[in-house]
């Protein structure tokens, strides 16, 4: 093992602590380390680590119960961070957020939701060359969501997203 001077002990930046932490902010990194969970951390807070709400939050709801597979829930945050603009995002979140809280109250909304969750997810997991098979279904959703939600993005302030995990 190689010693290493205290005066050349420094803090590590934004940008390599991401990269130590798999894409995690270090807000993410202490929660994970926290809570045990190997995923992105609370709240799903994409590798840009920003509060502007790159986050998954319905995704991140059905992969905390279970019943999202991991690398496809991590594929879906990867191309959030990577592929939608933050007025796309911010649109999401202004009916996602109030939704997941509508899913946690009564699960007909989950019933409702889990489907086009699922296949949207399972589409962006192929297009992350996670997934050897895509969905037609997932391609559709995508193809009337992501415009609706960029045209909601346009006119509405970014949620707050990150209080849905709070005391999860």
């Amino acid at each position: 093992m190689k010693k290493v001077k205290c005066s050349q002990i420094r803090a590590l930046t934004e940008d390599e602590l991401k990269s130590v932490n798999g894409g995690m902010s270090r807000s993410d990194a202490i929660q994970t380390a926290i809570s045990g969970d190997t995923g992105c951390g609370a709240g799903a807070r994409a590798a840009q680590g920003s509060t502007s709400g790159r986050s998954r939050v319905i995704c991140t709801h059905f992969y905390r119960k279970g019943m999202i597979e991991k690398d496809v829930w991590r594929a879906d945050l990867e191309y959030t961070q990577n592929h939608l603009t933050s007025t796309t995002v911010r649109g999401y979140h202004f009916w996602a957020v109030p939704y997941v809280e509508l899913m946690r109250k009564n699960s007909l909304y989950e019933k409702i939701m889990f489907p086009l969750a699922k296949y949207r997810a399972i589409e962006l997991a192929y297009q992350m060359n996670v997934l050897d098979k895509g969905s037609f279904r997932g391609k559709l959703i995508r193809l009337i969501m992501e415009p609706i939600c960029f045209m909601i993005g346009l006119f509405c302030e970014q949620k707050d997203w990150e209080k849905l995990w709070v005391n999860q």
